[in-house]
């Protein structure tokens, strides 16, 4: 009987309406997630003390996060407006195929970004302290390779998403994709959701496994570390590293379960839409709100690092206030000691400041490094 009901369609309208006022509802939280990513980046870039392997890391994730969130902020005003007009988003294939291509390309910079920051803490806290040589993020030609793979390899990935995009005539405010039958289409869909999703995921999770492992047997009991760093450094690499491993763990909790649900409708060759039709109410919303907390993996990164780091939050507050002063901002950048401001006279002072702003000896970044 209750299968009944769910094809109904009466029930499709309600449900079709629901989602186009939930888009309307989470329009908040992206535009909050564009403002944080984009607070996180400014901060980082106009801090002196910021350009160290993680917080570029960092940097890097809030442009990607930036842009998932703005793509996902597009779509969401593209199908309340399609809904309002009454006209469907076949109308308009190319946007599906476009704004789904950037989500999923971004959102996959951002999941190998996330991969990066825990190997350079697993390489920083463990390797570098038992090889004693420098972490290999420290090199910046090193730092820059990685950087670029991880856009190229973020955009590669995602290059099967545009070609299997297409809008169910049931679900008409909805982008999402068709049946994979073509088995290179199926080998290459596989592939991106391996290594952008599962594998990132998992490398992850081992690597900060051994990181907290190596903390607990060697931190609290090794007088050869205590005699490198004093107790303070040890609490902000501890600190920094609790705010990493929150923010990783919840964007692997947002993101996996939307993704199984696409494996699964592929694996059983089917569509998210007949997935959705042939479910009870309860669970196509259930099924809805697992999209859109995928996406609201790229928004909480702000938040996390205001609450569990003081002195970011602090510089974030005073860059904020700084944004909010246009002359201040355009004239002023701030260097690595709080409250010290450097006026910049020309635009070739500034040019020749920002080009030693990345500092390649070792000895130095050690100094300044607050990880």
């Amino acid at each position: 009987m209750e299968s009944n009901n769910t094809t109904n369609p009466q029930h499709m309208s309600t449900f079709t309406e629901n989602i186009s006022l939930f888009n309307g509802i989470f329009i908040v939280p992206t535009i909050l997630g564009i403002l944080g990513n984009s607070l996180v980046f400014r901060t980082i870039y106009t801090w002196d003390k910021y350009y160290t392997p993680t917080y570029i890391l960092m940097a890097n994730m809030a442009i990607s996060d930036l842009i998932t969130l703005v793509a996902s902020l597009a779509y969401s005003i593209a199908s309340i407006l399609s809904w309002l007009f009454n006209a469907s988003l076949s109308s308009w294939p190319i946007t599906c195929r476009v704004l789904s291509y950037l989500i999923t390309a971004f959102h996959g910079v951002s999941s190998l970004s996330l991969t990066a920051i825990s190997y350079d803490r697993f390489n920083t806290i463990v390797q570098a302290s038992l090889d004693q040589c420098p972490p290999f993020f420290r090199r910046k030609k090193a730092l820059s390779i990685v950087l670029s793979s991880i856009w190229i390899a973020g955009m590669t990935l995602a290059l099967p998403y545009p070609w299997i995009i297409t809008i169910d005539s049931r679900l008409p405010y909805i982008c999402e994709m068709g049946q994979i039958i073509n088995t290179a289409n199926l080998v290459l869909y596989s592939i991106s959701c391996l290594f952008s999703t599962f594998l990132p995921s998992l490398i992850i999770v081992i690597l900060y496994i051994k990181v907290v492992l190596f903390i607990h047997r060697k931190w609290r009991v090794s007088s050869s570390l205590s005699a490198k760093y004093s107790k303070d450094e040890e609490n902000k690499k501890k600190d920094v590293l609790k705010m990493l491993i929150v923010t990783t763990t919840i964007a692997i909790i947002f993101t996996l379960p939307h993704i199984f649900v696409y494996v699964i409708a592929t694996v059983f060759n089917s569509t998210l839409s007949n997935v959705i039709i042939t479910l009870p109410l309860y669970l196509r919303y259930l099924l809805y709100f697992t999209y859109k907390f995928s996406v609201m993996a790229c928004a909480h990164s702000p938040l996390i690092y205001s609450l569990m780091n003081r002195k970011f939050r602090q510089d974030m507050k005073i860059t904020f206030r700084q944004s909010c002063n246009s002359s201040t901002s355009l004239n002023a950048k701030t260097s690595h000691k709080v409250g010290v401001t450097t006026v910049v006279t020309t635009c070739d002072d500034y040019v020749s400041r920002q080009n030693f702003r990345y500092l390649d000896s070792v000895e130095m970044m050690e100094k300044i490094d607050p990880l």
